[in-house]
């Protein structure tokens, strides 16, 4: 789950980074970042809950 967490907060952390800076383009980056990591969370979260219920992960 650590996996999970730390993802998320990564997630929040480019959100928060995005919504504060004033260059467009640089707030684009940091929100595709923002989604990748966002991505990564809810691949890392698939993945601990079929851990916990002994279940194949689905790819």
């Amino acid at each position: 789950m650590n996996s999970c967490t730390y993802c998320w907060s990564r997630y929040t952390r480019a959100m928060m980074l995005a919504g504060r800076h004033p260059d467009p383009s640089v707030r684009r980056a940091l929100i595709q970042d923002a989604f990748e990591w966002l991505d990564r969370y809810f691949d890392a979260e698939e993945i601990e809950l079929a851990r916990r219920e002994n279940v194949p992960v689905r790819r």
